[in-house]
């Protein structure tokens, strides 16, 4: 397997650099121009927003679904939630991230009768995939309440929309207040919570950026079939999974991947690194990836292979 690359610069960490020096620089413009300021500060801006956007995550807020609920309705009948997530993707818009509009994207996603058929893990991965999101953040939103006095508790878990993976986590409490609508007291839990977990995503988001989203192939012979993964294919010496190994060679991000063991019957490819944007800047998707795998075995003659897909893996089965 191709050595990586040493280490370069992250787009992530770069992107937060520039968004900082653009920060900067407009205070000092104010400074300088005085009266001129409002006009130069809204001139800048888009210069600032374009340089904070470039290699940074696309975020979508999510709510947290307890168990029997369903994603698709909650949110229709419980106002606190649909007010917590608004006040998260404020956040982080304020910080100048990219972010998805979860009840946009939910709203296009509802048109059509299959959705009615989803189990709801298929249903998030097609939002997911349908708008382009990096990564997902869960959020939970807890209203206290001690005699009179209320406060917030935000809890903020990030994952990576590719596999699933944990990315961190951070929590946030409001201070007890009398009489402070919901909403003030949600933006305060939110804001203590907002940097510490985007802390953690900067350093996790540069590594990937830079050598990949790890996920994990398996190929099984289905019973009867008529090749296994030593039969050669192609009209050449080469086997099924050799032809696997040079696929994966040519189309994985650096041409990263190992595999774990090979047998007849099966072969296991552990950590196979797919790239953070491809050349029409989408995300990571499994179903595209394992698509052109199979089209690519069939070109070879492994006729009728058949897959599956969960979160972050993709099980093949040769026939």
């Amino acid at each position: 397997m191709p050595r990586p690359l040493p280490r370069a610069v992250a787009p992530f960490a770069v992107a937060r650099r520039l968004a900082a020096a653009a920060i900067a620089a407009a205070i000092g413009a104010l400074a300088v121009v005085g009266a001129a300021a409002p006009l130069a500060a809204q001139e800048s801006a888009p210069a600032a927003r374009r340089s904070s956007a470039a290699g940074q995550p696309r975020i979508i807020v999510i709510p947290y679904v307890r168990e029997g609920e369903d994603v698709r309705t909650l949110l229709d009948r419980d106002f606190s939630r649909r007010m917590a997530l608004a006040t998260i993707k404020s956040a982080f818009d304020r910080r100048r991230l990219p972010t998805v509009d979860f009840f946009g994207a939910l709203q296009q996603a509802r048109v059509g009768a299959a959705q009615a058929m989803e189990s709801e893990s298929d249903f998030r991965t097609r939002l997911f995939e349908a708008n382009r999101a990096d990564v997902y953040v869960v959020a939970d939103l807890e209203l206290g309440r001690r005699d009179d006095l209320e406060s917030a508790t935000v809890l903020l878990q990030a994952h990576l929309t590719a596999n699933g993976m944990s990315l961190g986590s951070a929590s946030g409490t409001s201070d007890f207040r009398r009489g402070v609508p919901a909403e003030r007291l949600t933006q305060r839990a939110v804001e203590n919570a907002v940097d510490t977990l985007l802390d953690a995503l900067g350093e996790r988001m540069d590594e990937f950026w830079e050598e990949g989203v790890p996920v994990m192939l398996e190929f099984r012979v289905a019973g009867g079939s008529r090749v296994n993964l030593d039969t050669p294919v192609g009209g050449t010496a080469r086997t099924v999974a050799d032809t696997i190994e040079a696929w994966l060679g040519a189309t994985a991000h650096r041409g990263a991947y190992s595999v774990a063991n090979v047998t007849p019957n099966l072969m296991t490819v552990t950590d196979v690194r797919l790239p953070m944007r491809d050349a029409l800047d989408r995300p990571p998707s499994l179903l595209r990836f394992s698509a052109e795998l199979l089209a690519h075995l069939r070109s070879v003659g492994v006729r009728s292979p058949d897959r599956r897909i969960t979160t972050g893996a993709v099980y093949v089965d040769l026939r």
